[in-house]
Formats: C-alpha cells, structure tokens, sequence
C-alpha cells in the first residue's frame, strides 16, 4: 500500500491502516493519536456517528467523501472503500442506498467465493482441521487487498441480503423474483452459499432469505 502521509498530517501515521488503528485504540481509550486533518478520520468518526443512527451527519459524509475522492480512490484498500459504500447503503435511501448496495455486491461475492476457494485448497492439501477449525475461520484471513475470509459466525452474508432486499423494497415484482433466486441457489450442491454452510454448519441461503425478505417487506413468501 502507498503511503498518504502526504495528505495525513499526524506524524505517526504512515497510511489508512495506521489511521484505523489509532482510531480503534483511542476508542478503547487507550490514547488519541488522532488528528481532525486526517481523512481516514474524519471519515472513522461520521462512519460511527451514522451507524449509532445519527443521520445528521450524512451532508457531512457525503462531502467528506466528496473532498477526499481521489485519494480515497488512489490509497485507501478494497475493505475500506466496501465499508465507506456500505454506510451510504445502510444510512441513505433512494437510488444512492440503491447503487451504494450495488457496488457492494460483487467484492463482497468475491470474498464468498474466494473463502470458498481457501477452504478448498487447504482441504486438498490435507490441512483444513491445521488451517480452518473454528476458531481460525473466525479470524481474518487474508484474501486481497485488505479482505479477509468470511467468518463463520459472520454477519456479512446477512447484511449483504438486509441491503439487497431494503434496495429492491421499491420494486416488489422484482424484489419476489430476486428472493425466488435466492433461495433457488439451495438447488445445487455446490452453489458457494450451499458449500460455505456446509462447512460452517449454518443455513447460509436460509438465513439470507429471512433478512432480504424483512427488508424488502416480504416476510410472508418466507
């Protein structure tokens, strides 16, 4: 990752990772080492603000995100810009709730697919009970850029079908069809939501189709 120290005053902070970790230990108290200059920041603190459900803050947020676009784009990893996204999803609505989720969609499949693809190999390689008991699949693993694997007792799965369905409420011919698909992925063997519970003991595409269906208002199909 390249460095932003350029744009990021503090001088213990070398990039957005370091910005995250400072943030997280002032949280827990445990010293500042916080800067208003730094955007990371800046935007830690009106992510917090908006998930407590203080939606005041989002004409704050938005311009944040705004101002500091392009190194956003530039520096900041996959995991971060997914989580900016997934904010406007869950804190705005109408076509910017809508876009932010879809933009959402096809890293968090990624992630899905290549936790997947991790379980596989360490399974071909003899090392699944070594590499992926239950309390490693709980840790983050890395995949790319700053994603890690789907925990086994994660909630991504259900938040990625909460924002989908909220997303689709407006549309509900095609919020039924959505869900039908959904929940037709339980046809195959080894659909990766099929295979993922499988090996994590969880009815993934179960549980996603109860949380798109209470967002998208069609609680009585499931």
């Amino acid at each position: 990752m390249v460095s932003i120290s350029k744009i990021c005053h503090d001088p213990h902070h070398h990039d957005w990772h370091e910005c995250a970790r400072a943030f997280y230990r002032a949280r827990r108290g445990e010293g500042d080492g916080l800067k208003a200059t730094c955007p990371f920041v800046q935007l830690r603190h009106l992510m917090f603000a908006l998930q407590d459900g203080e939606t005041q803050y989002m004409s704050a947020y938005r311009t944040a995100l705004e101002s500091h676009l392009e190194q956003i784009c530039q520096y900041i990893d996959t995991r971060w810009i997914v989580a900016l996204l997934e904010i406007l999803a869950d804190s705005s609505q109408g076509l910017e709730m809508q876009n932010a989720t879809l933009a959402t969609t096809l890293p968090n499949w990624e992630k899905l697919l290549l936790t997947r693809a991790a379980l596989d190999k360490a399974a071909m390689q003899g090392a699944a009970t070594q590499r992926f008991d239950a309390a490693s699949m709980n840790q983050p693993l890395p995949l790319w850029d700053g994603m890690s694997i789907f925990g086994i007792k994660g909630d991504m799965t259900l938040n990625l079908a909460r924002r989908m369905g909220a997303a689709l409420r407006p549309t509900p011919v095609i919020a039924t069809l959505a869900l039908a698909l959904l929940r037709r992925m339980a046809f195959g063997q080894d659909t990766t939501l099929i295979a993922l519970g499988r090996d994590y003991g969880r009815d993934l595409i179960g549980e996603m189709a109860q949380s798109f269906a209470k967002a998208a208002g069609l609680e009585k199909l499931v």
